[in-house]
């Protein structure tokens, strides 16, 4: 039989690694998760010296603020202090166990409970009685386009590490 034979052998070996090590990349995400949370936490906390929403929108101003000057939501620090992470191999979650985080996150109306009016002392001293107070909503939480991309990266980085610790 006549004609041309050709037989090419290729050491795949570092291929075949790599592509086990992203396997095993994908079966424990762990990390990546743990990369996500730190980052959510990471840009939360940063919110509340920006004073500005997962969307860009500047925050409104406390009335304390516009009284006597500082940061909104930031008198003592604490909400922006008690911001945490938790990760696992299957989520990424960050935020704050402060019981009136939710009324700053989203606004709303607070009224009093047990007493006909709520009764409060202003930045500059004067106490003011009244039915109900309406909070604005001012968002910590979320995830920013800036967020979005910071993530993406995080996650290519860990692919890109395997890749190039194959090499």
């Amino acid at each position: 039989m006549s004609g041309i034979q050709l037989k090419i052998e290729q050491d795949d070996r570092k291929i075949r690694a790599t592509l086990t090590q992203l396997i095993a990349l994908g079966r424990n995400p762990a990390p990546a998760m743990e990369d996500l949370a730190v980052i959510g936490e990471n840009t939360t906390r940063e919110r509340f010296s920006t004073q500005l929403d997962p969307q860009g929108h500047r925050w409104k101003k406390s009335i304390r603020v516009q009284i006597s000057g500082g940061k909104t939501l930031t008198k003592d620090g604490h909400l922006g202090d008690s911001i945490t992470h938790t990760s696992s191999s299957k989520f990424s979650a960050w935020g704050t166990n402060m019981i009136y985080a939710a009324i700053h996150q989203n606004g709303g109306v607070i009224k009093p409970k047990n007493a006909s009016s709520l009764r409060f002392r202003l930045a500059g001293g004067a106490f003011v009685s009244t039915k109900e107070v309406n909070m604005p909503k001012r968002e910590f939480l979320g995830i920013s386009h800036s967020d979005e991309l910071d993530m993406l990266d995080a996650l290519q980085a860990r692919v890109n590490g395997v890749i190039s610790h194959a090499s």
